[in-house]
């Protein structure tokens, strides 16, 4: 996009490099100048986003209310380290040179005589790198090594992942342009003779001549159509993956908790109240749950979850999550390092492992009984009840409201708990939500710049054709083949880019980061959408160019020849 973006700067200014050359300035001066310019731009443009970016640390909107993370850890999501700053600068910066060093190349290669009698560069066009087969072959090796890199195993490790993920969108932006420099002549040709088909064949023209460019706007779309499907297909495994680990994990009829410290991750349920409503005949079971977010061990800060083992487990040991596992290397018949109230540090034997879907450092499980033994217990974060058969649903719970009368506990059954965390699932993944919105509007907005920028280029052509009896339908028509033709193979290779991100992102980095195995999903219904959906988006882009092909002056643009 913001390669894209320096291609407009340079067309709307190669003119006065022209004029600069002819007034004696070197080709050495105008490169630095331009780059000087994407330098300053890149500064300006790096202070804003990490000012707004700051200012949304310090806003509510991805405050996490009603998961079961510490109230430390939800502090921390407002501070900002300095490196992170200076990241993002040197990202705006460097990213900022990089984008403009083509077009500040193309600035170097001006002809001033050729500005200075206001004639097309036509000579430009010619000298466009033309992608050969080799190209071809590096792209879809890029494509395989970032793949195999990028699903390497490296616990705890995110950099693999992520160069395999750079690696591969490289690899699909250089098939992006190779592409599309072979498949634009073809549809030159099969449309060149037909008669009805005049102006999108000139449309089809105007990107063959500037592949390059344009490449870059079907790149942008191509990443903002594979950023949407890879993270939608994140966010639907781990929806599927949590909504089965918590049918399974919470067999209960209901949970008794107090809601107001639940958003805190805080316990909140007395201690005697366990114990009495456990006496009660009513119910089947009665079990205690205890959370503790930062539990050290072995030097490291985990979750322990306190709960009471059925008779398959040992309750002198622990189970522990298969990320825990995967993540610390601490598996079956290892021993943990339990530090005590008093400082003593007794070593307890892992029995087992189980696929854990609550923390992503991993979870420790301990038996009711010897937490008990070791640590004084005051509340509890809730209490599990199962209703007992011989009861109907109704009696067992109006028995429990009795229970819960002129207390602050709540009950809530086993699908309001599921939507519980899911609700907390959406809260922490609403920022990749407006991460999505965010590519769809920066792809669109560079379809309508390259559309804008088409039209100051070729003001002159396209001023000629509307002197010689182009109307506006047939000028619509011109833009609406750019537009959709654009939108479309970007579209196709942003799915193609999405088939190979979200296994990576799934089975690679995620698993990498936090050792889940988590369930894949893909959205078909949304590229089903998505797909439907280009006719009008193509359209809806091609307004605002219209209206600015709609302005242009005929005898001002035709005023020289």
């Amino acid at each position: 996009m913001v390669a894209n973006s320096f291609s407009g700067l340079y067309v709307s200014r190669k003119k006065e490099f022209g004029i600069l050359l002819s007034l004696g300035v070197s080709r050495r001066t105008n490169f630095f100048l331009f780059l000087t310019q994407g330098l300053v731009l890149g500064f300006i443009g790096g202070v804003l986003g990490s000012g707004l970016g700051y200012v949304f640390t310090k806003l509510n909107l991805f405050h996490i209310t009603n998961t079961l993370a510490s109230h430390s850890d939800i502090q921390s999501y407002k501070e900002i380290p300095i490196r992170i700053f200076i990241s993002a600068m040197l990202i705006s910066g460097v990213g900022s040179i990089v984008s403009a060093s083509f077009n500040a190349y193309k600035t170097y290669k001006i002809l001033p005589i050729e500005f200075l009698r206001e004639k097309e560069a036509q000579l430009e066009n010619h000298r466009s790198i033309v992608l050969n087969h080799k190209f071809f072959l590096a792209g879809l090796g890029l494509i395989l090594l970032g793949f195999l890199v990028s699903l390497s195993e490296s616990p705890k490790q995110i950099l693999p992942g992520l160069t395999g993920v750079g690696m591969v969108i490289l690899g699909y932006v250089i098939l992006n342009v190779w592409s599309l420099q072979r498949l634009i002549p073809v549809f030159v040709n099969k449309f060149n003779h037909i008669q009805s088909l005049v102006f999108p064949n000139i449309g089809l023209r105007e990107i063959a001549e500037e592949s390059w460019k344009h490449a870059l706007t079907s790149s942008t779309i191509m990443l903002a159509v594979s950023l949407v499907l890879t993270l939608t297909a994140l966010t639907d495994s781990y929806r599927s993956s949590l909504i089965k680990w918590a049918d399974v994990e919470n067999s209960e009829d209901f949970s008794i908790l107090n809601p107001k410290k639940l958003s805190s991750g805080l316990p909140g349920v007395p201690i005697e109240f366990f114990e009495t409503i456990k006496k009660e005949t009513s119910f089947e079971k009665v079990e205690p749950f205890l959370i503790k977010a930062k539990f050290g061990v072995n030097s490291g800060l985990f979750t322990l979850n306190v709960l009471e083992f059925d008779n398959r487990f040992k309750k002198d040991e622990l189970i522990v999550s298969d990320n825990f596992c995967y993540l610390e290397k601490l598996c079956t018949g290892d021993k943990l390092l339990i530090p005590l109230e008093t400082g003593e540090l007794i070593p307890v034997r892992i029995q087992a492992t189980k696929e854990h879907f609550f923390s992503e450092r991993g979870t420790i499980l301990m038996d009711y009984s010897l937490f008990k033994k070791y640590f004084q217990l005051k509340e509890l974060n809730s209490v599990r009840v199962h209703f007992n058969k011989s009861l109907s649903p109704e009696e067992s719970k109006l028995v429990l409201q009795t229970y819960l009368k002129d207390t602050e506990l709540k009950e809530i059954s086993k699908n309001e708990l599921i939507d519980l965390y899911l609700e907390g699932m959406d809260q922490v993944f609403s920022v990749l939500s407006s991460l999505k919105g965010t590519a769809i509007v920066i792809s669109l907005l560079a379809i309508i710049t390259s559309l804008i920028h088409y039209i100051k280029e070729k003001s002159i052509l396209l001023a000629g054709l509307r002197a010689i009896g182009m109307n506006s339908k047939q000028g619509f028509t011109l833009l609406f083949t750019q537009s959709s033709f654009l939108l479309i193979f970007g579209s196709i290779f942003g799915i193609l880019n999405s088939f190979v991100l979200s296994p990576i992102v799934v089975y690679g980095i995620n698993k990498n980061a936090f050792g889940w195995n988590l369930e894949f999903n893909y959205p078909f219904t949304l590229l089903f959408i998505l797909v439907l959906s280009l006719p009008l988006i193509a359209f809806l882009v091609s307004i605002f160019p219209f209206y600015h092909f709609r302005s242009l002056h005929i005898a001002r643009e035709l005023s020289h020849e």
